[in-house]
Parts: structure tokens; sequence; C-alpha cells
């Protein structure tokens, strides 16, 4: 029943009314006919390989009130097909809206790569009432790089130097691989296996890192890797340890050693030492040649004694310095025929000749046997001159001979296993001993290089000289590089004892002289010593001067030396004789220079490295005592630049 309420007059009379019939008490419902508001900023954020990325702001039940009920979201390669709505491809399974006003994300996946793709998307409520479609946005599906690190794993241990490999993939092809520590670039690789090592060395023990890498494809689209995280271990910093695993292939004077290969990242090289003790001295011991080849992983070592045990290390150095020493294996050489010694230049008067040789260090020496023969060919047929049983012995005098007579002199070595061959033959003449080499200012006399003389911290240069000009700078003995660098030299300036000095910087050196006058005409011996900067000058033994200098070492130059001339510019000859060229790796004292500067020496004396006694008197070389023979002038054989053999030596005595 429906009731009319009816308000009359002021005294507020109420008459109600009712009116029609029954009890129905029900309302009638408005009609809801409002559908959601169209989305109008539908876009696309983001196309990874195969799968759209949209976003949009939800409307409501209302137009932009409320909640709706559902999405419809199309999409279509044409973008006709999307504008009909019908045929399009309707994504399934889409979540409920939001609350008016939100922000929607939905990936749309299983698209097609290289094609172009329109969305457009509709809204409904829960009365079906459906709104206009969004706006439709489109875009070109691309690929974008897959990259992974997998090395190191995660939760890795690191030394000193980290490989890290990615494997990259992209259906447009990857053109590169960009790799990240620390959020430091690291470096870029371009192709694969995609690695790159990183140098972690300075870092602490325990310290964290992240490792990860960008990859760049054809289309120039950027993916980023997962990241690795590691920690430095500062106890793998050092070396793997080697392990000589065998010391074959042994001889009576070599044996092979080989052991398993180093796989260090930052290996620099291998040492390899070697003893007779097994308590090896790595600073002092022998040592072979420097293995720089990781893989190469064998050394056969020669040279050693015969029928002695031999003991053997080898050691890793990685590029920072860290060395691991390997254990000690060993073996006994065999016992075989000795190889023979080397006879030194002889010295020679007019009534004696001393012999001196290079003593054998051999385990199970014998006795040296020592001939002598009137022609260049020597035989055990020819005088036996002396059989020696103390291996230390190395000097023997020759004192019977007759004066004139050319000798020519060899030895045998014998051991337990039997006799060498013989040694070199050396050849003099009994009345030699006063000749001298005569310079009239173009010759020269050229020493190949040789390592012994290349002096950097001291030295002692000696010669006897015989003055026939008072020039300048007129050189005695120089090793310098053609056209550009000064190592040193021994030389006069007007008439006083000099010497110049190339210093650190490749084209410096530095003038020193003495302040005694060397006379013309007349025989003189002059020396200079050099130690740690300092210089000083004798004139026939005694100390004439010392000078400090700010060097503190000489250059050093694979450069031959010459005698009588300045090599480079060819320049500063010497006028007048030169004798009795020695030349010492040590700076010796006054006392020494004294004490052998009037006599000849044996050419074994200790730090002796050059001696040239020009006591020939014929051909185109002067032999040397010690070192290499002196070539005369510009060529082998007869030239305009020979200086003279002059039967004039240095005033020397026994």
């Amino acid at each position: 029943m429906k009731k009319l309420l009816v308000m009359v007059g002021g005294a507020g009379l109420i008459i109600a009314l009712a009116l029609g019939c029954g009890d129905d008490d029900s309302s009638v419902s408005p009609v809801d006919n409002i559908a959601p508001a169209a989305i109008t900023d539908l876009e696309i954020i983001g196309l990874v390989d195969t799968t759209a990325l949209l976003t949009w702001t939800s409307p409501g039940n209302d137009g932009d009130e409320g909640t709706a009920t559902s999405y419809d979201i199309r999409y279509a390669t044409d973008v006709g097909v999307l504008t009909e709505w019908t045929d399009a491809n309707q994504v399934p399974d889409l979540p409920a809206p939001k609350v008016a006003g939100s922000t929607e994300l939905i990936e749309i996946s299983g698209l097609s790569i290289d094609s172009m793709y329109y969305f457009r998307i509709k809204t409904s409520d829960d009365n079906d009432n459906v709104s206009l479609p969004s706006n439709i946005v489109q875009k070109t599906v691309s690929s974008y790089p897959v990259v992974q690190i997998i090395s190191p794993l995660g939760g890795s241990l690191i030394g000193e130097i980290v490989e890290i490999e990615a494997i990259a993939t992209d259906d447009k092809g990857v053109v590169k691989v960009e790799f990240f520590a620390d959020n430091n670039f690291i470096g870029v690789d371009l192709a694969p296996p995609y690695t790159m090592e990183w140098d972690a060395h300075w870092h602490p023990h325990g310290a964290g890192h992240v490792i990860y890498a960008y990859g760049t494809d054809a289309d120039n689209h950027i993916s980023s890797s997962n990241a690795v995280y590691c920690y430095t271990d500062t106890t793998l910093f050092m070396p793997q340890k080697p392990n000589i695993v065998a010391v074959s292939g042994v001889t009576d004077s070599s044996a092979t050693i080989t052991w398993d290969k180093n796989d260090d990242l930052d290996f620099e090289m291998y040492f390899i030492f070697y003893d007779t003790t097994d308590a090896i001295d790595h600073l002092w011991s022998p040592r072979a040649p420097i293995i720089e080849d990781q893989a190469d992983t064998s050394c056969t070592i020669t040279s050693l004694l015969d029928t002695a045990a031999y003991y053997f290390q080898v050691a890793t150095i990685d590029i920072f310095g860290n060395i691991s020493f390997s254990n000690i294996d060993s073996c006994t050489t065999n016992n075989g025929v000795p190889s023979p010694v080397q006879l030194n230049y002889p010295t020679s008067f007019s009534d004696s000749v001393i012999i001196t040789w290079v003593q054998s260090p051999i385990k199970d020496f014998q006795s040296y046997t020592l001939y002598r023969s009137l022609d260049e060919l020597v035989i055990t047929d020819d005088l036996l001159l002396a059989t020696i049983q103390n291996q230390d012995s190395i000097v023997f005098v020759d004192n019977s001979i007759d004066t004139g007579q050319i000798y020519y002199y060899a030895i045998l070595l014998e051991d337990v296993g039997g006799l060498s061959s013989f040694s070199n033959v050396v050849e003099t003449q009994a009345n030699l001993g006063m000749y001298s080499l005569e310079f009239e200012g173009d010759d020269y006399c050229v020493i190949p290089h040789f390592s012994e003389l290349d002096f950097t911290t001291s030295f002692t240069l000696e010669a006897w000289v015989y003055p026939k000009s008072t020039g300048g700078y007129l050189r005695i003995i120089d090793k310098t590089e053609s056209q550009c660098c000064l190592q040193y030299s021994l030389l006069l300036h007007e008439r006083l004892v000099g010497a110049d000095l190339g210093v650190q910087t490749v084209n410096g050196y530095e003038r020193v002289n003495g302040n005694q006058t060397i006379p013309t005409n007349q025989w003189s011996h002059i020396a200079v010593t050099y130690s740690s900067g300092r210089v000083c000058f004798y004139v026939n033994g005694f100390l004439n001067r010392c000078e400090d200098t700010d060097l503190t070492s000489l250059n050093a130059f694979p450069t031959d030396l010459n005698i009588g001339r300045r090599l480079m510019y060819d320049e500063f000859y010497f006028v007048g004789l030169i004798d009795e060229i020695r030349m010492w790796n040590i700076a010796r004292t006054e006392a020494e220079i004294f004490g052998s500067y009037s006599h000849p020496l044996l050419g074994i004396e200790t730090g002796l490295v050059g001696y040239w006694r020009f006591d020939d008197g014929t051909g185109d070389v002067a032999a040397a005592v010690n070192g290499n023979d002196c070539q005369l002038g510009s060529e082998v054989g007869v030239d305009e630049n020979d200086p003279a053999w002059v039967e004039n030596g240095a005033p020397l005595s026994k």
C-alpha cells in the first residue's frame, strides 16, 4: 500500500491517507547506463625480445569513478584490423582493473620479432557497459641480447687476476660485451668467447666484489647480465706451486728436468736452479736460462760435471713478483770423457815461456799433461813437458827454450773415465816481449764486443803509451757507439791523462782529467779507475789525483772496443806506440797497480777481463791473453789503417 501524507494549516493537523491496496512495500532501482571512461594514456614502455610491456591509468566503473570490472586488450599487425576490433588478437587472462586513477602494467608475450604491432584497450563495468576504445599505440618488436656471466661463479674466492667469462646471444648478432667490476669499466670483448681479465691484486683479504656485463647487438640494443658476487682471498695470490715430475736423459754433462705446467693467469716465468748440494741457494746457485713460455715445462741443463750428484728446483714467478718453489729432485751424472781445458795466451821472454790455463772443475780429476811442439799440430809424440796431478795448479814455466824459436803448446786432461781431447793450441816465440803497436794518426785496432767489457759501476783501464804528439783528446782505449753513445775511454789531452765516462742519459758524458804531464817520445804507464762516481788517475804506478763525480753508473752498449781512435765520427786518433792494454772489472788500489804495472801478467788474475800484450810481432791480429783478439785496421788482411808492429815494447821485466 502507498501512503499520502498531508500537512494542513498552522495547527499542525496531519491527515494521512492511504492509497492503493495490499501490503507491497518494494522500491524501484534506477537503470545504470554509464560506461567506464575511455583510456587515453595507453603507452608501450618496453619491448624485449617477444614481450611488450604496456601501461595506462585505470578508469572507473562509471566514467572516472569507482572500480571497473574487466579489460579487453587487443593487438594486431594491421591497424585496420585493430580498428575493426573483432578480428584482432585478444590478450587472455587479464587481471581485474584497479580502483580508478591507479597505474596499470601488463606484459604481452608471444610476439614475433621484426614486426610492427598496434595495441588498444577497452574497459567494461558490472552492467556490461563498455568504454570507448583507447588511443592506439604501436611499436616494432626487436630482439635484445641475452647476457650471462658464467665465470666466476657466485660466492667464488678470487686471487690476483680474475678471468671473467660471459655468454651473449641475439638473433641480430652481438657486436660487443662490456665488462664491469665494482661499477668500474674493465674492458670490452668484440667476439666470442667473451672473456676479460681483471687485475684485482690490490684488494684486501675478504673484500667483496660485484661483476656484471652489458651486451650490445647490431640494432644497438643493450642488455645487462646477471650480477655475480665474489670475494678476495689473498692466500690465492702466491703462484701455483711447481712440481718436478722427472729428471731424465742424464749424461755425463747434462740432465733434463720436467715439471707440471703452471695454470695461473698472472704467470710471468719459470726459473730452474741446480747445485751439487740440496741446500740450494737461490741467490748464488747456478740457474738455467729463464723460461717465459708457460707451456714450456722442460729444460735440459748442460755443462754439468761428470760423476757428480746434482739437485734441481723449479720456481714460478708471477707478474707481481710473487714466487713459489717446487720440490727438490736429484740425479748423478754419468762418468764420461772430460771436456778439454782452455789454454791462455802465453807470456814469453827471451829465456822462458809462462803457460797458464783455465782450471777444470771435474770431480774425478787425475792429471793435466802439457805438451810442446815445433809445429802447429800437437800430438802425444811431441815433447811431454809436465804431468801435473794437482787440480788447482794452472801455471807452468817452460825454461827449456831457445831464443827466437817458435813453440806450440797444448794440454790434455785425464779423469777416471779417460783422457780428454787436446786443448786449443797456443803459439809463442821465445824472444817476444819487446813488441808494441805504432799508430800514425789514422790507424786503429778493433776488439769485437764481449759483455765482460760492459762496465757500469767499477773498472780499471791500464796501458803503456809512447806518445809522439801533444794534440787533444787522443784516444788510447775507447768504447763508443758509432754515432750515438759513449761508454768510457782512456785518453791523452795535451799530454794530461783523461777519461770520458758515459752517464745515464743516452748522449751524455762527463770528462775528467789528471794533472800530471806525460812526456812525449818516452814510455809511461797510465791508468784510470772508477768506482761509484770516484775517478782516480795513476802514472807509472803512483796515484796522481782523484775526483768525485755525480755518476752512479755508466752506460752499457754492445759496441766494439777501439784501440787508437774514437769510433764516434771516426776521430781523435792516437799518434805513438801502445802496449800492454789491461782492463779490469774492479777499481784496483794504488798498491795493486804499482805491484804489477812493470811486469807482464799471467792473464788469470782476479778481476782481469781483457789483456792484450801486442807481442805478436807480425800478422793482422793481436792475440788476446784474455778476451777477444784485436783486428788491426778496417778489414782482414793488410790495409791502410793497420798499425805497425815495432820492436820497441814497454820496458817490462819478469
